[in-house]
């Protein structure tokens, strides 16, 4: 995989925009992985994109249904107080599949009862997973 040193930089400009550059570190670390890993650079892009295509049209309620389902956690549970491992993972979830919806941090904020900052914070946990799952990926296909 050759390295697009272009799309490094959007994610680098993207990051620092959010805030959540902290390290020359982790740019460098990214920059050995998307070295490595096949498919974490169009990945990257595609995290990156400041707007990405929203997904099907889906009811926020039927989202948060199925992803109380899929957690087995109470469906009130997800607006509720709770910091339960489980639940803020279902939560998180929740919260990166609705703004991928279109919904804004402060909408879905308001559907889960939380702030915005919560919001984005918790799409930002999902993710960075995503990028942590591409990489475990690729060193369980190398065996």
């Amino acid at each position: 995989m050759r390295l697009d040193l272009d799309a490094i930089e959007a994610l680098v400009e993207a990051r620092t925009r959010r805030g959540d550059l902290s390290t020359d570190e982790w740019v460098l670390n990214l920059v050995a992985l998307a070295d490595c890993v096949p498919g974490l650079l169009a990945e990257i892009q595609r995290l990156t994109n400041p707007s990405p295509e929203p997904l099907p049209d889906i009811r926020p309620g039927r989202i948060l249904r199925l992803v109380a389902e899929a957690y087995d956690v109470p469906l009130g549970h997800l607006s509720a107080s709770g910091r339960g491992r489980k639940l803020v993972r279902a939560r998180q979830v929740a919260m990166y599949l609705l703004t991928r919806q279109g919904l804004s941090s402060v909408a879905v904020g308001k559907l889960l009862k939380r702030d915005h900052s919560t919001v984005l914070h918790g799409v930002r946990q999902v993710e960075q997973d995503v990028v942590r799952l591409a990489e475990a990926e690729h060193i369980r296909a190398r065996g």
